[in-house]
């Protein structure tokens, strides 16, 4: 299983390096903007409501058909560099990150293509052990083909920690954070677990058929592949999880209503069993495109198991809101999902719920500031076992020119429950970025 997984996960990179890249959907408000730089239009991304990816506002003209590379550095405390659970055993330590990554869209009338990377180091001067590195990449390639809309996606990141989704706990400070996938609640593997300080890979690959019957009528079919595997061998449940769905989706000009249905099938290097989730939601979605969007979508998650040789059928529900507003001078973005998950490596399964938030706002000129917080809430669905964790994070950006600019940030993190329970994280980063000037592509 070892070897397949880092096959796959080689293969999705080598695939995703060929490619040119799609616009990634709209960040928060960033101080490394050109300053004379006009106001942006927006294009709607018709990505289908019962699809693997997230709704949005549509497409940004600032980012199609660029290549921006950027440079980081940063210098910060970290309040328990271990990430033990017990007070008296929590060291504080200095903390260096550098790190460097790039972002590349391409769109044609017939092709979307989006490629990014960020990749760094950190060194701890407590203890030269808990030094680590970080990854992230996501790819992503649509193609419209008549009635035909063929797209294939794969999202990766190799960390020491879970950031609940929040991948702006890196940089704190930096809005936009590290970057990340853009995978619906249940596609990828979670990872909202704070646990053993160890490697850890987590790789989605996925692709999707829509056909569409007319201009307003649609059917999406999907398939998607994903890993959750630690490089140690310390009790952490490396995962795999297959899935495929299928929806119908229905415009009524900026509202869209829609019906999906999906199978996932979890498995578990440490059993010989795996259990299998049916999920039926009811979807419906609001886009202004360039302004907001909102999405609501819920049903009933039944999760069959044969654990012990007893055949066990359960019924939990499962569902998301989102809500995602672009101001001229800031952003807002709010999320709730509830979905059956791999239990982040610490639990074999979860229902897992997860509340986010994001809040962007341009202070003047030269002067930004940005807020985010989470919790994810982790039920076992086999063991009486609960993990509840909790991530905030603020910060200040102000420019340097027009690429550059230097941040202050804050973190905090808690986690209470069973295992790793009673987790206490604080951290505070001075961050310089570099974006250096946009090469246009043609």
């Amino acid at each position: 299983m070892k070897r397949v997984a880092i096959i796959l996960t080689m293969a999705s990179v080598s695939i995703g390096m060929l490619g040119q890249s799609q616009a990634p959907p709209p960040s928060p408000v960033s101080g490394t903007l050109q300053q004379d730089s006009p106001t942006p239009t927006y294009e709607s991304s018709n990505r289908p409501l019962s699809g693997v990816q997230n709704q949005d506002i549509g497409e940004s003209s600032e980012s199609r058909n660029t290549f921006v590379p950027n440079l980081t550095f940063a210098q910060g405390w970290d309040s328990n560099a271990p990430r033990v659970t017990g007070g008296n055993a929590e060291q504080s330590s200095g903390i260096s990150t550098i790190s460097g990554g790039f972002r590349l869209n391409r769109e044609t009338n017939k092709n979307a293509t989006s490629l990014g990377y960020t990749g760094g180091g950190q060194i701890y001067t407590v203890d030269s052990d808990l030094n680590s590195q970080f990854h992230r990449f996501d790819f992503s390639q649509t193609v419209v083909a008549g009635r035909w809309t063929f797209l294939v996606a794969d999202g990766l990141s190799y960390q020491k920690d879970a950031f609940a989704g929040f991948p702006s706990l890196l940089f704190p400070g930096l809005p936009n954070g590290s970057g990340g996938t853009d995978f619906q609640p249940g596609i990828t593997p979670g990872e909202s677990i704070i646990g053993i300080d160890v490697g850890r890979l987590n790789n989605t690959a996925s692709g999707q058929v829509t056909y569409g019957f007319s201009r307003a009528t649609t059917l999406t079919s999907n398939f998607s592949y994903g890993l959750l595997h630690a490089f140690d061998d310390s009790g952490f449940l490396n995962n795999t999880q297959w899935q495929t769905g299928m929806g119908l989706d229905h415009k009524f000009g900026r509202d869209t209503l829609g019906v999906n249905y999906s199978f996932t099938r979890f498995g578990y290097d440490v059993f010989n069993q795996s259990f299998d989730s049916h999920t039926v939601q009811l979807a419906y979605s609001h886009i202004l495109t360039g302004r907001w969007s909102f999405e609501v979508s819920g049903g009933p998650a039944f999760v069959v198991s044969n654990f012990g040789g007893f055949e066990i059928t359960k019924v939990y529900g499962s569902g998301k809101v989102g809500f995602r507003y672009h101001m001229p001078k800031g952003d807002l973005g709010l999320q709730y999902s509830r979905s059956v998950t791999n239990g982040s490596g610490a639990l074999p399964g979860a229902i897992t719920d997860d509340v986010g938030v994001t809040l962007g706002r341009k202070l003047s000129r030269s002067l930004s500031a940005n807020l985010s917080g989470g919790y994810a809430r982790n039920s076992g669905t086999f063991v009486n076992s609960m993990f509840n964790t909790f991530n905030v994070g603020a910060g200040v950006t102000h420019t340097l020119g027009r690429y550059a600019s230097v941040s202050m940030g804050y973190t905090g993190q808690r986690q209470t429950g069973s295992s790793y329970a009673g987790l206490t994280r604080h951290s505070a980063v001075v961050t310089f970025n570099w974006s250096f000037r946009p090469i246009v592509l043609h």
